[in-house]
């Protein structure tokens, strides 16, 4: 953020607006023509004297003549640039020209749903938020996905020098589950694509860093956070960011320019030296931004990409467009010079918020237990709790201490025993089952659910791993759970919840570690099987026609993605599950952070489906009152 210093030429607002809580900063964000259906959706859901101020650079003139003629439908002040303007640049002449108690700044390419605004005001009023953020969906029809209800931020590793990233709730997950009753308030960070703040939290921090043109919202959430802000979510605020679809050429030159190489480099540089943290610039660059690149240009292009094919139209075509892009605008410093931050974090602010982040566990809040869709199963009487665990001879040494933990608590174990010659010592009790690789099959870890095809009896079956001490009153604790659940999820420990792209099934996952505590249930992607539970008639499978060894995890999640079982982790306190050893040598994490590509696809083709290409809807085209014009604001 950036000290600002306010002058006398700042614009006062009339007393009919001072009526008003809230001014509305629209601000481009990737396009440019998305800004006059966006405004009419906006128009259509606040009262007409609201203040709403719209900000733009290099707009065509076709497009200022329509937004002049929507001045004249219903009046808003018009502050259009000559030059390329990031967003935060937008933002900040939006700050300069309110004088409301409240900001909203949205992005050009949202839908509005009736209400939300009030429901911001509301929702900062009654918790005394310095910021509140909407439910934010993403994509056609609006209101149907969830990109957005609220989220936390984590840091992972040294807390001096941390990973730094953020976890929107319930992302990519329909609406229809969303239960408004149960949505928490607490949140912890706020997506520019609509957001509202109090005008004072600007006045105290100054104003945005212009050079941000990524990583702003985890910015503007650390700074929130040290300086002790409120931050909320209102789940009865629906917006939706609409994404994609048939760009003009002057969409394109603007998108390139808002995700070019040099100033996301610039945004990312600025934030290492800001909060003293390390980002994988070279595979957030290369990767990520130019594939969104590569993305635009093949959209507006497409024949010729099917033409040359991928390899030799990302060659030559995509930097011809980029470089025809970068001739459109005027070179660096020919306009004013982003702000620099005067107001930088220091180490011990730094060091304080870091160690917070990485002590602490926030869970992932997926749809709390009263909304989690499940499909009821009738159990009779009190099932059987039949357990399935898979050893080595290298693990002879954990083993015998986590089949003693779980034994007393089961019916019955059945014991996958892999590559041993003979039953071991601690595999000879009256309710274990012992079942040799050598008579069964290389099942490797896969063995644990053999018994799940040997055991004829409907049963509740828990997974288990060879190096965990299990609680005494964990049987007891999983069956409570499942009957919680009407016996129609699964229920488990360990869980990983995937990011919205997948890069790296490693890397691109939050993970809910089967050591931390967690203060409520939550929907996850994938249970770690050293830890789940469930009813046999909800779920059952022959693991000898798995395709893949040693994916266990994966294999399982894939299984319940496709009969439509959620995933449920489990509330817990830390250290409720004990663990013997971790990441020894001949373990599956180890030869996952070596090679993770077959994790990866089966995760992207589970979790990252294909977007399909949306069209806009129709942008404004009344015909324009001839009474009350008034006079335009454009800058």
């Amino acid at each position: 953020m950036h000290r600002r210093h306010k002058t006398n030429a700042t614009p006062r607002m009339t007393d009919r607006q001072n009526k008003f809580k809230t001014t509305i900063v629209v601000s481009q964000r990737e396009r440019v023509e998305t800004v006059l259906w966006s405004l009419e959706s906006l128009f259509s859901t606040i009262d007409p004297e609201v203040p709403v101020i719209v900000v733009d650079g290099t707009l065509p003139e076709v497009l200022k003549s329509k937004l002049r003629n929507l001045q004249k439908v219903r009046p808003f002040r018009h502050v259009s640039k000559p030059h390329f303007i990031p967003p935060g640049h937008s933002r900040n002449i939006g700050a300069a020209l309110s004088e409301t108690e409240f900001i909203a700044f949205v992005d050009n390419d949202i839908q509005y749903q009736p209400g939300w605004l009030e429901a911001l005001e509301a929702n900062a009023e009654r918790n005394r938020s310095s910021v509140v953020a909407p439910l934010t969906c993403i994509g056609l029809p609006a209101a149907s996905t969830i990109h957005h209800a609220g989220g936390v931020l984590f840091a992972e590793g040294d807390p001096d020098h941390p990973t730094l990233s953020e976890r929107h709730r319930l992302m990519d997950k329909p609406i229809s589950q969303f239960n408004r009753l149960t949505a928490p308030e607490r949140n912890e960070i706020a997506e520019f694509h609509c957001l509202l703040m109090r005008r004072d939290v600007l006045d105290e921090f100054g104003s945005f860093d212009e050079r941000l043109v990524s990583r702003e919202q985890i910015d503007f959430a650390l700074r929130l956070k040290i300086a002790g802000k409120t931050v909320t979510f209102e789940r009865d605020a629906v917006v939706t960011h609409v994404r994609d679809g048939k760009q003009s050429q002057a969409d394109l030159d603007f998108f390139l320019q808002r995700w070019d190489h040099s100033r996301v480099e610039t945004a990312l540089s600025v934030f290492e030296s800001t909060w003293g943290v390390a980002l994988d610039k070279e595979r957030i660059l290369h990767d990520w931004i130019a594939r969104h690149r590569r993305r635009a240009v093949g959209e507006s292009a497409p024949l010729t990409r099917r033409l040359l094919g991928e390899t030799l139209f990302n060659r030559f075509v995509v930097p011809f467009y980029e470089a025809r892009s970068r001739r459109r605008w005027p070179k660096p410093g020919v306009h004013r010079q982003t702000p620099t931050t005067d107001r930088m974090p220091d180490q011990e602010e730094r060091s304080r918020i870091f160690d917070l982040l990485t002590r602490r566990f926030e869970p992932i809040e997926g749809l709390l237990p009263s909304s989690i869709p499940t499909k009821s199963i009738k159990v009779a009487g009190n099932l059987e709790a039949i357990a399935g665990m898979a050893t080595m001879p290298s693990r002879s040494d954990t083993a015998p201490s986590a089949i003693a933990s779980i034994l007393p608590q089961v019916d019955h174990l059945y014991l996958f025993l892999d590559g041993f010659a003979e039953v071991p010592l601690f595999a000879q009790d009256p309710k274990i089952r012992p079942l040799l690789s050598s008579q069964h099959g290389d099942l490797k870890a896969n063995g644990k659910f053999l018994g799940l095809a040997l055991h004829e009896k409907e049963c509740l079956y828990f997974s288990l791993d060879d190096d965990i001490a299990y609680p005494d009153n964990y049987v007891s604790t999983m069956r409570a759970s499942l009957k919680d659940y009407d016996y129609g999820a699964v229920v488990g420990v360990h869980a990983s919840t995937m990011n919205q792209t997948i890069d790296s099934y490693l890397r691109d996952r939050v993970v809910v570690h089967r050591s931390r505590g967690v203060i409520s249930d939550f929907q996850t992607d994938v249970l770690g099987t050293c830890s789940t539970a469930f009813a046999t008639q909800r779920l059952r499978f022959d693991v000898r026609e798995w395709r893949h060894v040693n994916m266990v995890d994966l294999s399982f999640a894939q299984i319940a993605c496709e009969r439509e079982i959620p995933l449920v982790g489990l509330a817990r306190t830390s250290n409720w599950l004990v663990c013997l050893a971790e990441e020894q040598d001949d373990s599956i994490f180890v030869a996952l952070q070596l090679d993770d590509s077959r994790q990866t696809e089966i995760a992207r083709s589970l979790f990252a489906p294909e977007i399909e290409t949306v069209n806009y809807p129709p942008i404004y085209n009344k015909t324009c009152a001839q009474s009350g014009q008034t006079e335009s604001a454009s800058q």
